[in-house]
């Protein structure tokens, strides 16, 4: 798996308070969630009660699902592969890649879709790659629980930035996140390799490590 640089390194460090943030967030939204569901058992038990059928208004998301849900054989989210298939097809060379917001009807447009049918082809949607991209960092944001578990990103962020051991410090990552379970850790390391091919068009694109470490580092 590609390693983060320094500068990577020091930037996570900083997103560390961004981090609890959304760890909080998301207990929010757990909070909700599970309370909509005990409402929705409270008027099926009521119904049965009357002897009355009952037909749940919920339905179950594509997106906001546990990520060990929604992977595939190869422990990767059939969205995400989708997702990097037309980025590195059609995207490569887009500045501000991962940076430029999509339109915000485009992102609900491809986010509603796929939440309906997680076998749609999303080229037939012809939207514009910005979208993709903006929905996909949505699809991480919105997960139960982070990509990186709250677990263990404190040690992660504990690595030292400037080990002059390159190799030491490689270790020590891969150590960490091998805690991680095995859907997260297919998938960070899928993410990875394409984050490091969109890094390396930096010269067209102007997505350096750095740029893209701010952008997509703990959606």
């Amino acid at each position: 798996m590609p390693i983060l640089s320094k500068n990577a390194l020091k930037l996570m460090k900083k997103m560390e308070k961004k981090a609890h943030r959304e760890a909080q967030r998301r207990k929010r939204q757990e909070g909700k969630r599970q309370k909509k569901e005990e409402e929705e058992k409270k008027k099926m038990e009521k119904a049965l009660k009357k002897g009355k059928r009952y037909k749940a208004k919920t339905r179950k998301r594509y997106f906001e699902s546990p990520l060990s849900s929604v992977v595939e054989e190869d422990g990767v989210p059939s969205f995400v592969k989708k997702c990097v298939t037309i980025v590195e097809r059609d995207g490569m060379n887009t500045e501000g890649l991962y940076r430029i917001s999509g339109k915000k009807e485009d992102i609900m447009i491809l986010q509603e879709k796929y939440d309906q049918d997680p076998q749609i082809d999303i080229e037939s949607l012809n939207l514009y790659v910005t979208a993709v991209t903006s929905t996909l960092k949505a699809f991480f944001k919105v997960l139960p629980d982070p990509l990186i578990l709250d677990t263990v990103l404190p040690a992660l962020l504990d690595i030292p930035g400037s080990d002059s051991n390159r190799q030491s410090q490689k270790e020590k990552m891969r150590k960490i996140l091998s805690n991680l379970p095995r859907e997260n850790i297919k998938t960070l390391r899928y993410l990875a390799l394409h984050l490091n091919k969109v890094q390396k068009n930096q010269e067209v694109n102007k997505m350096n490590a750095s740029n893209l470490s701010i952008v997509s580092g703990q959606h």
